[in-house]
C-alpha cells in the first residue's frame, strides 16, 4: 500500500458533496482542459456507478489524486465498465495509474463476479461523444487482468486533435 494515500470505493449516494465536487472538478480539468475531450461529462451514469478514489492523507484537507468510475452492467454497456480513469496533477509521478487500474478491476470483480470488464476511453475530437473501440476495450476475466495489467495494455496511436470550430 502506498503511504499517504487513502483508497475509497463508494456508491454515488455515499459520496459527500465535497467529494463529488472534487471528482467533477478533476474530470473537467483532466478531460476537458488538459486532453481537450469535448463531451458531456455528466451523462446520467454517475448515480448508478461506484466511484473509486485515491485521496492524499497528508495536510489539512484531502486532495483527490486518482479516480475511476465503475459503471454497472446495463447502464451503458451489457457488461460492467471502467471509465473516467484519471490521475490529477497532484497524483502524477507516483505510479498511481497502474495501482488505480488494478484496484478498479478488483472492485469491479467484487461487485460483478465473473463478468467480463469493458474499459472505455473518450474519443478526442471536436464535439465528440464517449466511444469505445477494440483498442480501448478490455474483455478478459478479472483474474487474468490482475495477474499482469501490462499484458493487456495496447498502445493507442496518437490522433490529431481537431481545432476546427463548427
Amino acid at each position: 500500500m502506498m503511504a499517504g494515500i487513502d483508497w475509497h470505493s463508494v456508491a454515488f449516494d455515499a459520496l459527500s458533496l465535497r467529494e463529488l465536487e472534487a471528482i467533477l472538478a478533476a474530470r473537467q480539468q483532466v478531460f476537458v482542459i488538459e486532453q481537450q475531450c469535448l463531451y458531456l461529462d455528466i451523462d446520467g451514469a454517475d448515480a448508478r456507478s461506484h466511484h473509486l478514489c485515491a485521496w492524499s492523507t497528508g495536510g489539512n484537507e484531502a486532495v483527490l489524486l486518482a479516480y475511476a468510475r465503475i459503471v454497472a452492467p446495463g447502464v451503458k454497456y451489457p457488461e460492467p465498465a471502467i471509465g473516467r480513469v484519471l490521475t490529477t496533477q497532484a497524483g502524477r509521478g507516483r505510479g498511481l495509474g497502474r495501482a488505480l487500474i488494478g484496484r478498479a478491476v478488483e472492485v469491479c470483480s467484487r461487485l460483478h463476479p465473473g463478468a467480463a470488464i469493458r474499459i472505455s476511453r473518450a474519443k478526442r475530437s471536436a464535439l465528440s461523444a464517449e466511444v469505445t473501440s477494440p483498442l480501448s476495450t478490455l474483455m478478459a476475466t478479472p483474474r487474468s487482468c490482475l495477474r499482469s495489467w501490462a499484458r493487456y495494455t495496447v498502445p493507442i496511436p496518437p490522433r490529431p486533435i481537431s481545432r476546427s470550430i463548427l
